[in-house]
């Protein structure tokens, strides 16, 4: 093969490469166009006719927080509801939050200074608002510190279109407890009757709403492939006690044929 024909086949088959990009790339797009917009949307307009309805209606939903230090503060208060998107046409990102808070600050000393940045990180990862007004000896070292801590929990629901993975990513901050969730969703998975539950959940009424619920067939493979693997190990273990008897033989042979020939 010539030069020119090994350039020309190298390119053939990056143009080919090019050509299949190009085409998963518009197989993704009309997905999101397709399922994951639309979907995105509808949950965009029932979040948003659930925000009006709680911020008039006002429901009493209180809610337990555990905090570092001082555990468990009781009788945080559910409002303020919220929403927005990036587009009502073509929509990739909608914001669903709220807060849950109580009257007063929560206050408390730390002594030890590695604990301080630790706390420090974390009420910024939750995203919690505290003022930190350290102690220094006669050194400047830091001997402790005194928190003041709003005592307002900020909630969110960030939805996102995963045009990649052609999924929504559903991610819950604050909610059930200080932290993140993070859920992966398919479009056609989001029905009426899972919008539904995630009002119920919102308002505090179901508990488990996104978690895993295994069927009879799925628990039935699951038993069978641990069946499978304990069967391997007990082969595996059955070999190597054999090669072990194996072994404890040879050695009691030779012990045996030194003895007779010492004699």
């Amino acid at each position: 093969m010539s030069l020119l024909d090994e350039l020309r086949h190298h390119a053939d088959e990056l143009k080919s490469e090019d050509e299949k990009e190009q085409e998963r790339q518009e197989r993704l797009q009309r997905f999101y166009k397709t399922e994951i917009n639309p979907t995105l949307i509808k949950m965009y307009r029932y979040l948003h006719e659930l925000v009006a309805h709680l911020n008039y209606i006002k429901p009493d939903i209180k809610v337990d927080y555990e905090f570092p230090l001082l555990g468990c503060i009781k009788e945080f208060s559910q409002g303020d509801y919220g929403i927005g998107a990036d587009s009502d046409k073509e929509m990739k990102e909608i914001k669903f939050h709220f807060a849950c808070s109580r009257n007063g600050v929560m206050r408390f000393h730390v002594v030890n200074n590695s604990e301080i940045q630790k706390l420090n990180d974390y009420f910024l990862k939750v995203g919690l608002q505290y003022h930190c007004k350290k102690e220094q000896d006669e050194k400047y070292n830091v001997t402790g510190a005194h928190y003041t801590v709003k005592a307002q929990v900020p909630i969110m629901f960030h939805i996102t279109a995963d045009i990649e993975a052609s999924s929504i990513n559903l991610h819950i901050s604050n909610f059930e407890k200080l932290g993140l969730r993070k859920s992966i969703i398919k479009p056609d998975q989001i029905t009426d009757d899972f919008l539904d539950r995630l009002g119920k959940y919102i308002l505090r009424e179901e508990e488990d709403f996104l978690q895993t619920k295994l069927s009879d067939e799925e628990r039935s493979k699951i038993r069978e492939k641990l069946l499978k693997q304990q069967q391997a190990l007990d082969e595996e273990l059955q070999l190597v006690e054999q090669q072990d008897d194996e072994e404890d033989a040879h050695h009691n042979k030779k012990q045996l044929l030194k003895k007779l020939f010492r004699k």
